[in-house]
Order: structure tokens, then sequence, then C-alpha cells
């Protein structure tokens, strides 16, 4: 296992007193997040880090908390963590609160 990997395994028999060299090719973990709101084109910004408009997917999230934040004009700003583990694919629809003034 490797931290932000997908993990592998594989099931070997080795005979008694004999060495084996296995090597696997990891590949990056496909942590993903769809997000959606009500109404469209809110900004997304994940740890503070522009990340895209809703509706937009958000990849390559590494594992751990994550501070996730919507902004939209004449909107109330939504904010929440998220934790994020191995193969983490999730989706998200937020209906943002009207502001009056």
């Amino acid at each position: 296992e490797k931290e932000n990997y997908a993990s592998k395994s594989n099931n070997v028999d080795v005979a008694e007193g004999k060495l084996l060299n296995l090597n696997f090719d990891l590949e990056p973990s496909q942590n993903t997040l769809l997000v959606e709101s009500q109404p469209l084109g809110a900004k997304i910004y994940v740890d503070g880090k522009y990340a895209g408009i809703t509706p937009h997917v958000v990849t390559d999230l590494s594992e751990g908390v994550h501070e996730i934040k919507l902004i939209k004009q004449y909107y109330e700003e939504y904010s929440d963590t998220i934790v994020v583990g191995r193969n983490y694919d999730k989706k998200i629809n937020l209906k943002l609160v009207r502001k009056w003034f």
C-alpha cells in the first residue's frame, strides 16, 4: 500500500527456502467527487483552491479531510468538510440559499 494509490494484492505460493520478488505497478487512486448545485454555476473550492464550476467532477482528491466550499453571487456561501477514503466516489447536490438584502 502507498498513500493516494490504489491497493493491489496477489496470492502466490512460494516453495520453502525459495525467494520470490514481486513488482506491482501502482496506479493513483481515483478519488472523485461530483458536485452539483441549485442553481448551477457556483464556484467550487477544495481546501481553499479553485476547483471548477457546478456541475463539476473534482478528481485526484487525496485521502483525508477536505473542506468543500461553494460560492455564488446573491447566495449564501456553503461550506462543509468531507473525509475521503480509498476509491472515494461520491456525489453531492446542494441547494444554495438565496441572500435577501
